[in-house]
Parts: C-alpha cells; structure tokens; sequence
C-alpha cells in the first residue's frame, strides 16, 4: 500500500534554502501515472466503468509532479499492481488536483500536497527583460529544477505550482544573487534583505542567461510608481493572466512564453526601465488599431492623443491594458482599451437590442400578412418572403448575441456562419427583387394563359441563384478558416476568425476578412441593385413622356390617367425600395468606417442613430410592403370573410405589387416601346 510522508522540519526561523524545500518534499515510491505533458482526466467515452479515467493531453501546466520515474503504459501498468500519482484534470482546465490511482482497487485518493511556486514551466527560464519565460536548449542554460530541485528527487516527489495567473493584483519582479539571498520564513513567506521584501505571494525561478534568481511578488497596488513623487515602478496592464494570451479569440489561452514585451515600440516611452504588471483585468474591452497616435510613459501611464483632447489612463485603474495577440492575421502586442461603460449596460447596446426584437416582430408580421393572403403569394411575394425570412434569422441570432454576449467554441462559430449565410442570402433576394423589378418593368406584357407557369419556373431559378451563391460564400470560408495553418503568411489576413475573438466578424482584428468575405459581396450586390433601380427609374419617366405624348392621341383622358397612376405607383414602389435595401447599408458602412467603438458625446449620437436605421429594416420592411391601403383592406377582408367585389383586372406586372393592386384595364401600353 502506497504510503507518503512529509519529511517534517519544526524551525521557526529558516536561513538556508534546502531547509525549506525539505519541507516540500515528500517520500514517494510510486511513479507517475501519464508521460511527461500529460495528466489524468475523465473518460469522455466511458468504456471501462472500472477505471473512468485516462491519460490526457495537460493544455493548462499550471501545476507540475517533479518525479524521477512515469509509467511507460497507463493504465496497462496497473494490471501489474503498479499505483501511481499524477494531476487530475477536472470538468475545466483550471480545475486541477493531485491525485494517487490504487493498483489494487483502481480507485483515486485525492491528496493535499503544500507546492513549491517556480514562476516559469520545468523546462524554462524567466527572461527578465520581456517577463515571459524561455525554453532552455541542451548544452546551454540550466533550470531551477537542474540547479536547486533534482538533488532532492531520489525517491522523492516535489509539487510544483508554475505562474502566477492567482494573482489579481500586481506582479513585481525582484531579482536576487543567489538561491540563498531569499530567506525563509516558517509561515511559508520569504524575506529579500537586499530589497527590504516580505512576500506572502510568490514564484521563485532562475533568470535566462545568467546565475541570478527572480523572486515574483504579487502584491497591492502602493509598490506602483505614483505621479506626485515618483517613487516605486511602474505598472503597465497586462490584459491576460500570467503565463496567458490571446490565441485564436477572446478566451485567454495558456502560453507562459510571450510575457511582456515593451522593446522595439517606438510608443514606449522607456522601454528598458523595471515595470510592474497589473493583473485581473475585467473590463470589456476593444483592441485599438496600429495607427492610433498615444504613448505608453514610464509610470504606466497611457497617453491617447486624439484631436482636440490628450486622454490619460492609469494602469491601475482597469482602463487599458496591452496583451500578446495571435489571432489570424492580427499578430503580436496589442493595446486594448475599455468601454467606459459595460458594453451590455451601455444606452446604445440596449437601443440595439430594443430595436434587433422591435425588426423581428415587424419582419414576422409582414410574412405573416402575405401568409396570410394567398393572392399575395405571387412572384413577387414569394421573393419578399424568401428576403424576409433570411433577414430575420440574421436579426434574431444578432439579438441573441446582443442578450447573452457570453458564447465561445462551436456554438460561437456556428452562429457566426448561419448569420453570415443569412445576410447574404437576405441581400442575393434583394438582387433578385430589384433584378425582377427592372426584368419586368423593361419587357410589359399583357398576362398570357402560361405565365404562372414561367412566374414558377423565373422562381426556381431565383431560388437556386440566392440560396447557393451565399452557400459557396460561406462554406469557402469556414473552409479557408480552418486550414488557416496551410495557408501561405501573405493569405492569413484572408482566413476569418468567426467563434475566435467573436462569434461573428470583429473588424479591428479580422479586417481583411470582414471585407473579403462579407462586405464584397454586399458591396457587389448594392452596385447591381443602383443599376437595376437607376435603369427603371429611367424607364419610368421614359413611359410619362409617351403617355404625355399619348394625351393628344385617341387615347381618352381617363385611361391616361390610369396609366400614369400606376405608373407613379411603379416608381414610388422603386423609390421605396431603395430606402429599404440601399439606404440603411451605406449608414452602417458610414459608421463603421468613421465613427470609433467607444465615441462618445455628438459622435455616440451620429452612430446610435446611423446604426439604429440599419437595425430597423424589418419595420421599413413591412411600412413598405404591408402599411398599404389595399393590402390592409384584403386583410379586413381576409379576416373578416367578405368576398371581394368581382371585376375585371389585368396586370401588366407581376413583380412590384400584387397583380390585383396596380390596376392598369388599357393594353395600349403594351405598346410602348423600351
């Protein structure tokens, strides 16, 4: 039966290191359960109720088992009455414990085992320069653990915890001469003469390139350099915990080796003084853009120079904070500034929302209306409905997204692309409205006893034209996104991040792609949509000059008078349409190009109200397509169940309204040529 022990030292006082790390040194005559970058975790498949665990890989190495000997084949080794000891990994990667797995019952004790804190992994060293941790190469720069810990592993087990992600304070460094300069105390403190220091919170680790250790404190925010005296040093905001960044998105990823880097950054105002990092960043923020004019001064302080304005930020003060970034093309050290205010809690966030839920409810009552009327359901309806439709799936994931921002992984990146399928979509049916509008209005023709017929088969074609141009969109970059990593240095810019930093595009750092793969083709779609709206809006003023011309001609007043009606009916519809599916897009892109994340004052206002029209489309929508006079009367009546009063109609056009609304009884205008 497996038995540990603590080899207990009764000082009160401690001098000498190895007196220290005896305390932390337990006897051990069992190996380690899983390799080396591996720990235990549950088995997801849960195909030996036995023994429900498995050797994983260990993604967070935030704590380490120093032991001599690993078992070659876990859980083989345990047939062969072989226990072990290893980290257990529970339902989160922070959740970490150490565990002994029994040979004989095959069931797991969790242990408490008092840690030795190293700053950096086994195998680094702390680089005090850039306060990041670096691989150690054989044959060049040896480890604490070389230097200081192996002698104690003879049948002997040291735990370690690595980094200082615990810490939501400040982090300072304090550089010693010797392992045996840090005197310890026997409440488990350290004492640094040579600095005046007593540390509760600490990792202890050997300096890249020399014989020197680092002892990293964390400690309150009095040690930062203050702007009245001076004194202390300076304490940048780092945005991530120690031993984190920003990899593939906005979740910090596990990474001890990028650090702080302030070097080659003509912003730094002194880039080789000793800093501090102010850790526990919890605001929301937004990362800025390369050109942004500020300076990072050597108090922390950050200088953002604006155009009338000098803004400054404390790094204590949860203002700013600077984070390693690896993001598709966005590489590298960034700056990321917060909102003033919770971006969920912010005026302009809960107009967004109001009015994403007031678009879906005028969308779901226009489908409704031309469900609702069968007479409706013609061409035109048809694509109306397919518009709508898109547009108010994009809406409500956008909705969601804006009630419950919290969403990562999978579920993220899923939303992301149907939202992306669904704009497109909802823009290929405005190409195809507009292009029928224009196709119909160019060609007048009385109806003929085939033309539902060629109405259904202009409708497939429409069909296959919105629903699988968007598809080959959208499926080409989910597929350029996920082999990223294939793609040449020069195309990353290319490959989005949707479900990385957000679940759908974020343009300051997947600008490249947000304009290849979103905002072409809706740019392309709007360029067709002008041209179709600008030819039949020729077309329409071509018509009055003839029906003038026709004035003076056999044709009776009265039926000129209808011509020109519905022919003002016809251009009005276009007019309408291009407030609807034109206008709205070029106050987003306005907005987007000129107005920054966190405006405030009169700029906040110009882009609530800029955005707030793109947001309502849906209310357009249905003021243009269902608040009409006719439409509301074939709804009273619908409801009501009176029959429509029997008459002759005949429609010259099948595509901007319903056949039974533009009554147009002369075939003389068929005759007028295009």
């Amino acid at each position: 039966m497996l038995r540990l022990h603590v080899i207990a030292v009764c000082v009160t006082y401690l001098h000498y290191s190895n007196a220290f790390i005896e305390q932390l040194v337990y006897k051990n005559q069992v190996p380690k359960c899983c390799s080396e970058g591996e720990a235990l975790a549950l088995d997801p498949n849960g195909n030996n109720p036995s023994l429900p665990y498995q050797c994983t890989f260990d993604v967070n190495r935030t704590s380490h088992i120093l032991i001599n000997e690993t078992l070659s084949s876990f859980p083989w080794g345990l047939s062969e009455r072989v226990s072990c000891i290893d980290n257990f990994i529970g339902e989160y990667p922070a959740e970490r414990r150490v565990a002994m797995v029994n040979a004989e019952t095959f069931e797991m004790n969790f242990l408490r085992l008092r840690q030795f804190s190293k700053c950096c992994p086994v195998d680094k060293a702390y680089d005090a320069m850039t306060h990041g941790c670096v691989l150690l190469e054989n044959g060049t720069d040896t480890s604490l653990v070389e230097d200081i810990l192996y002698d104690y592993l003879d049948k002997h087990l040291i735990y370690l915890n690595i980094g200082m992600s615990h810490c939501k304070s400040v982090l300072a460094d304090y550089e010693v001469p010797s392992f045996d300069d840090i005197l310890y105390q026997s409440d488990g403190s350290v004492t640094l003469e040579n600095h005046n220091k007593n540390l509760n919170n600490y990792c202890i680790d050997k300096v890249f390139g020399g014989d020197t250790f680092i002892v990293r404190g964390c400690e309150d925010f009095s040690v930062c350099k203050k702007q009245e005296n001076g004194t202390g040093v300076g304490c940048i905001a780092k945005c991530c915990d120690d031993g984190y960044y920003y990899k593939e998105g906005s979740k910090c990823r596990f990474d001890f080796s990028t650090g702080m880097n302030l070097f080659n950054d003509s912003k730094v105002i002194s880039p080789y003084e000793p800093f501090a990092i102010v850790q526990g960043h919890n605001c929301t923020h937004y990362i800025v853009d390369v050109d942004w004019n500020y300076t990072l001064d050597r108090m922390g302080f950050l200088n953002l120079y604006l155009d009338d304005e000098i803004e400054q930020h404390p790094g204590i003060e949860n203002q700013y904070c600077f984070e390693e970034v690896d993001i598709g093309a966005t590489k590298g050290r960034r700056l990321f500034l917060c909102f003033k205010e919770d971006t969920n809690e912010a005026i302009k966030f809960q107009i967004y929302r109001i009015f994403l839920v007031f678009s879906c409810v005028f969308l779901i009552l226009t489908l409704v209306g031309y469900i609702c009327l069968p007479e409706m359901q013609n061409l035109h309806g048809k694509t109306l409905m397919c518009h709508c439709g898109s547009l108010l799936v994009a809406f409500i994931i956008l909705a969601v997204l804006q009630f419950f921002p919290k969403h990562e992984g999978a579920y993220c990146k899923t939303m992301g692309y149907i939202t992306m399928y669904t704009f497109h979509a909802a823009f290929m049916w405005s190409n195809v409205m507009c292009f029928d509008i224009w196709w119909t209005f160019g060609s007048m023709r009385v109806d003929g006893i085939n033309q539902k017929k060629r109405e259904r088969k202009r409708f497939l074609w429409y069909c296959l034209y919105s629903w699988t141009i968007p598809l080959v969109i959208t499926l080409s970059a989910f597929t350029v996104q996920e082999f990223k990593s294939s793609l040449p240095e020069s195309m990353e810019p290319l490959a989005p991040a949707l479900g990385d930093f957000s679940c759908f595009f974020e343009e300051s750092t997947n600008l490249v792609a947000f304009l290849v793969w979103f905002m072409l083709p809706i740019a392309i779609v709007c360029v067709c949509n002008t041209f179709f709206f600008v030819k039949t809006i020729m077309y329409c003023y071509k018509v009055k000059n003839e029906i003038e011309k026709m004035m003076d001609s056999n044709l009776s007043k009265n039926e000129c008078n209808k011509i020109l009606i519905a022919d003002k009916e016809r251009l009005r519809m276009v007019v309408r349409l291009l407030l609807v599916m034109g206008i709205p897009w070029m106050f987003e892109a306005i907005s987007g190009a000129c107005i920054p994340p966190d405006a405030g004052g009169p700029l906040e206002v110009v882009e609530i109200i800029f955005d707030s029209i793109n947001v309502l489309q849906g209310f357009f929508i249905f003021c243009v397509f269902v608040l009409k006079m006719k439409f509301l009367k074939a709804l009273k009546r619908r409801f009501t169940g009176k029959k429509r009063p029997h008459r002759i109609i005949r429609s010259n056009y099948s595509g901007v309204t319903a056949s039974s609304y533009i009554d147009v009884t002369s075939p003389k205008l068929v005759n007028i040529s295009t």
